[in-house]
């Protein structure tokens, strides 16, 4: 018997008004989860697994070509000093 465990994820975003948005990307149409996003160019993102999951299998694809230049990670100290009133969330998707 072959047994498929499907964990959604969530991607949250903050955009430079300090607007956040949840997104959950899994196979549960029926309850506001959805098979692909796309998260907008000069927006700050990260995910988490949703629900008590420990690991969920994720793509990513850019477009358009990707270019390292262009990247660049964000660091806890200057997205906590950018947007204060969501600290609990950078304390959360943060390592920096």
């Amino acid at each position: 018997m072959a047994f498929l465990l499907r964990r959604p994820f969530e991607v949250i975003e903050i955009n430079d008004n300090g607007d956040v948005r949840s997104t959950l990307i899994g196979p549960d149409i029926h309850n506001q989860q959805t098979f692909q996003y796309t998260v907008k160019s000069n927006t700050w993102f990260g995910s988490r697994v949703w629900g008590t999951g420990s690991f969920s299998l994720v793509g990513c694809t850019v477009y358009p070509g990707f270019d390292f230049r262009d990247f660049e990670l964000g660091k806890r100290r200057a997205l906590l000093k950018a947007f204060p009133q969501h600290e609990e969330l950078i304390m959360n998707l943060t390592l920096i």
